[in-house]
């Protein structure tokens, strides 16, 4: 039931978004669907009609929704989703990527040692402190890449 209300929100934001999802639908079926049909399973308070898994996957496919449908379950499970940065084979730099880690890390701590210091973080202080533990996310994200477009 929340999946249908996320997919009613996020299409009803595209322009023309039933359109587009009701001709992907229709795009795989004998029988057509109507826009009225679908306006009822993409209704979270008409559960006499929801939509299937492949009605589903199609409407998310054709709207690239897999990041806002990834993050809306990441949060139901207080997990964190992002996307890996692209890196280009020539800019491979392992040891690099490491050493970003470390040096994220080493002043996300510094941070939180001299924010700590009274036993009392602030909500500035936290702030930047939060915002110091994103850069370690994102050097990670970019390690992980990095390691990736090595792969052969």
């Amino acid at each position: 039931m929340e999946l249908t209300a996320l997919l009613q929100q996020l299409v009803a934001e595209i322009p023309h978004g039933l359109e587009i999802a009701l001709a992907a639908i229709n795009a795989t079926r004998a029988n057509k669907m109507s826009a009225q049909v679908l306006n009822n399973k993409l209704n979270p308070y008409y559960p006499a009609d929801q939509l299937n898994e492949s009605q589903t996957e199609a409407i998310i496919r054709v709207h690239n929704l897999y990041l806002q449908v990834s993050q809306f379950y990441a949060s139901k499970a207080n997990a964190v989703v992002f996307v890996l940065p692209a890196v280009s084979e020539n800019r491979i730099n392992v040891s690099e990527a490491f050493m970003d880690i470390t040096r994220e890390l080493g002043e996300a701590c510094a941070d939180y040692q001299t924010a700590y210091g009274d036993k009392q973080i602030t909500r500035k202080e936290f702030k930047k402190i939060a915002r110091g533990f994103d850069d370690v996310v994102s050097s990670v994200a970019r390690a992980k890449a990095i390691v990736e477009a090595g792969v052969k």
